[in-house]
């Protein structure tokens, strides 16, 4: 039997296996030298009242290209080498209609491959840049890693096995301590609390630009409450978000094909120090990751 008819065969008996309610285990496989290639738009719409009693808002969209080249499996996580193109960016912003010029975060990593490590089901083991990441330009302190994570463009998949019809949800509630620099006060401790509830349903099993693929959709609530104390000064934030999404993904193949993720977010900030102040935002942001033809 020919090795395409045996491909062909075993798709099919994946989608049998699927419709006869079998659960997919769903990982990412990505053999050395294979490269997939994804496409990234994103758009953010934001106002936030300034100390003054102003509004300043954003409006920006962005595309951007990527390339994600397997090499070797480590251990049983496997590894690629990130390569994002030049990123566009549309700016409808006060400040960039005013001619304000600020640090190029999204292209501080364009044409620099980032090698990256991750399980099969997603999760990030590391993140190197095989190139210098100039930082030095940035107006905010900014760490190389921090740029570099932003490499790990798949996301983590569920560890059940799925079945179409499936419905469930998580709950997550998390305390942490971060530290915190700020230009105006300096060094910062602080506490943050954070509780997220998501839930799940796996939806069908379609074709999608010649793949066979399992839909995911969900919902979430995100809430989170942060405190830090500054020398002489304190701030404490409030956030509340919903977030919903969806997911293609081929189980047959380990590959995403699509997904689409919006969030809406409100927050306070309340500053105490010689000049309180109370900053409210409110924001939208919607991303969407294609798989292209290859």
């Amino acid at each position: 039997m020919k090795r395409s008819t045996l491909f062909s065969l075993a798709l099919f008996l994946l989608a049998f296996a699927g419709a006869s309610g079998q659960p997919f285990d769903l990982r990412y496989a990505m053999k050395d030298g294979a490269v997939l290639k994804y496409k990234k738009l994103e758009s953010t719409k934001s106002v936030a009242q300034t100390v003054r009693g102003n509004f300043a808002d954003m409006e920006k969209s962005t595309e951007a290209f990527c390339l994600l080249t397997a090499e070797k499996p480590e251990g049983g996580d496997l590894v690629y080498i990130f390569l994002q193109d030049t990123v566009y960016v549309e700016d409808h912003s006060q400040s960039a209609a005013g001619g304000a010029k600020s640090f190029d975060f999204l292209n501080a990593i364009s044409k620099k491959p980032i090698r990256v490590r991750m399980s099969s089901k997603g999760d990030l083991r590391g993140a190197v840049p095989l190139a210098p990441i100039d930082i030095s330009a940035s107006p905010v302190p900014v760490s190389e890693r921090t740029l570099t994570r932003q490499a790990a463009i798949l996301p983590v998949l569920p560890l059940r096995g799925l079945k179409v019809g499936d419905t469930w949800t998580d709950a997550v509630k998390d305390t942490t301590r971060p530290k915190q620099r700020d230009p105006r006060f300096g060094e910062g401790n602080g506490a943050r609390y954070t509780a997220i509830r998501t839930s799940y349903s796996v939806d069908s099993l379609v074709t999608l630009r010649a793949h066979r693929c399992l839909k995911i959709t969900w919902k979430s609530t995100v809430s989170i409450e942060t405190k830090m104390i500054f020398a002489g000064s304190e701030s404490f934030t409030e956030e509340a978000s919903s977030n919903s999404g969806s997911m293609y993904f081929d189980p047959a193949r380990g590959v995403l094909v699509e997904l689409s993720i919006r969030t809406e977010k409100e927050s306070t900030t309340a500053v105490f120090s010689r000049e309180s102040e109370v900053i409210p935002t409110t924001s939208t942001v919607e991303m969407r990751l294609q798989l292209l033809p290859s």
